[in-house]
């Protein structure tokens, strides 16, 4: 593996200093208990309620750490090229590290396209391991995409069968799978991606704008993957995003919710505040009690969905 360089990860101090005791020590947890028992959210009258929440809270914290951690070090293994067993996430921090952010935030796009697949007995991370190898045929890297979009549709096509299989994690389950050239599926948004890409003078200078602020780039990139990138809605976005900010590729802070079209984390926010409220005030209301609590936003935007489905 070529040298990996030290890059600075613009979110990892906070994260260190305020997130990790949260989680690692009973006065954390305690402290967290009692700051959401302050909140008296009607949703979690039931102490058994809050604290069931709390867990989540904490344990999306850990996730948000474990990125962090990862971004600080990904190992000495090269984890570059996909392998049976493989992991993305050390490989999108190892080509970040070697300077070619187009090629690891291609692989966070597909990583977040794919998702993890969490049923017991499977590989993690297939789906995305199979596509980014080509199905065999060799890495599908970013340039030759970027190169020639309809290339990645024709791998697709030759390999229809294998396509068809490759699993979606529980935020893409309903993505199209069966058939490489549906309007709405992986390849069709890829060409997207591409063409957004291109309009910005590539998929780096893209994420990473001119932005006077990381809530301010990423309200930005919401907006334009929303609009731009077929499929890749509210929850796909707000993934990616999270995904490459937490992996230090970028600095990103989501600025709110993003409620709106969301599913679990909206059913979450309105069993937390029942009643009829606009969405914005759901939005506002349980970003303002994330900042209170001493919460990351998107740990409050897991937990809400988590939480919801029991």
């Amino acid at each position: 593996m070529a040298e990996v360089a030290s890059v600075e990860n613009p979110n990892l101090a906070a994260w260190r200093g305020r997130r990790l005791p949260l989680v690692d020590s009973e006065p954390g947890a305690a402290d967290l208990d009692a700051g959401v028992a302050a909140e008296r959210l009607p949703g979690l009258a039931d102490p058994a309620e809050r604290a069931r929440f709390v867990r989540e809270l904490e344990h999306s914290t850990r996730r948000i750490d474990a990125l962090a951690r990862l971004a600080d070090d990904p190992g000495s293994v090269d984890m570059r090229e996909p392998a049976e067993g493989w992991n993305p996430l050390p490989a999108i921090v190892q080509w970040t590290r070697t300077g070619d952010r187009d090629e690891a935030t291609w692989l966070a796009y597909l990583t977040t396209a794919f998702g993890p697949d969490e049923r017991r007995g499977h590989e993690t991370w297939y789906g995305t391991r199979v596509l980014y190898g080509g199905f065999g045929e060799g890495r599908v890297a970013w340039r030759d995409v970027a190169d020639d979009p309809a290339s990645l549709l024709e791998l697709c096509r030759r390999h229809a069968s294998e396509y068809a299989r490759l699993p979606r994690g529980n935020h893409r389950k309903n993505e199209p799978r069966f058939n490489p050239d549906h309007p709405r599926g992986l390849c069709a948004s890829v060409h997207d991606l591409v063409a957004l890409a291109d309009a910005h003078g590539g998929l780096a200078a893209l994420m990473s704008g001119d932005d006077v602020s990381a809530d301010a780039r990423f309200e930005r990139l919401m907006s334009q993957i929303r609009a731009r990138v077929i499929s890749f809605g509210r929850t796909g976005c707000f993934d990616l995003l999270i995904l490459l900010g937490g992996l230090g590729l970028y600095e990103l802070a989501p600025p709110r919710l993003y409620l709106a079209g969301s599913t679990g984390p909206l059913d979450g926010a309105r069993r937390l505040l029942p009643g009829s409220r606009p969405i914005r005030d759901l939005d506002d209301t349980l970003s303002a009690v994330a900042h209170r609590i001493d919460v990351p936003l998107q740990a409050m935007e897991d937990a809400l969905c988590n939480w919801q489905k029991h």
